[in-house]
């Protein structure tokens, strides 16, 4: 290690670059249109208007910035290593630079591991004020120049017709197996009176029918015919 460059270094991680040091590099660095993957991306507008608290958007401005200079940084290594490998450079280069240019490469690996860390955390942030359904969406589209991705509106409002058309189709199912399930009333049927048919002015002769079916006493006008087939025997 060098002991001078381990000084400064350690001094930068404590108390942080001068803005008069840190702005002109971040200005130099910053990456062009052909890296402009190196940028942090932007936190999507529909989802900013929709928050309840101001403050979630906040503090993802301040992530955005600590996104974007890892970014800047990864731009810089861009560049010395572009630098390095042209080809009349490389052939003058002896093996022990050439080892260091692989050690250049092997930072910047660690450099986009982060840029690519930080974009989960600043959506860490932001996924749990989102509903459900929202969430389900975030998931499955990939960063861009937008943190959820410039499909993230488009593909939200799809997925809140499908919500909706299988909400529908449920409740339909549910009123039709109701209506199958419903217990079927039996059918009265309705004999028709006779008494109808008859006229109604004869005596209703239905309540002597039925006592001398049950076994009740016979009527008085059978007992004198009995009494008369008694006097002929004798």
């Amino acid at each position: 290690w060098n002991e001078l460059i381990a000084e400064q270094w350690r001094n930068f991680a404590q108390k942080g670059l001068p803005p008069e040091q840190r702005d002109p590099l971040l200005r130099k660095y910053s990456p062009p249109e052909a890296l402009a993957f190196l940028k942090a991306p932007k936190f999507n507008q529909e989802l900013k208007s929709g928050l309840k608290s101001n403050s979630v958007s906040k503090r993802d401005e301040y992530n955005s910035k600590d996104q974007d200079q890892a970014g800047i940084a990864l731009c810089a290594l861009d560049e010395t290593l572009s630098d390095l490998l042209k080809p009349a450079i490389q052939r003058a280069l002896a093996p022990e630079a050439r080892s260091a240019v692989l050690k250049i490469n092997e930072e910047a690996k660690i450099l986009a591991d982060l840029f690519y860390h930080l974009f989960l955390s600043r959506r860490a942030q932001i996924v749990p004020t989102l509903n459900i359904l929202a969430k389900n969406t975030a998931e499955n589209i990939p960063p861009d120049e937008c943190l959820f991705g410039t499909s993230f509106e488009k593909e939200l409002k799809k997925a809140t017709t499908m919500a909706k058309s299988a909400k529908d189709l449920v409740k339909a199912s549910l009123l039709v197996s109701r209506k199958v399930q419903q217990p079927i009333k039996p059918q009265l049927h309705v004999i028709p009176s006779t008494a109808s048919t008859e006229n109604s002015r004869a005596p209703a002769t239905t309540k002597t029918s039925a006592t001398w079916r049950l076994g009740a006493p016979s009527s008085s006008r059978r007992a004198p015919y009995r009494a008369r087939s008694r006097s002929r025997r004798h």
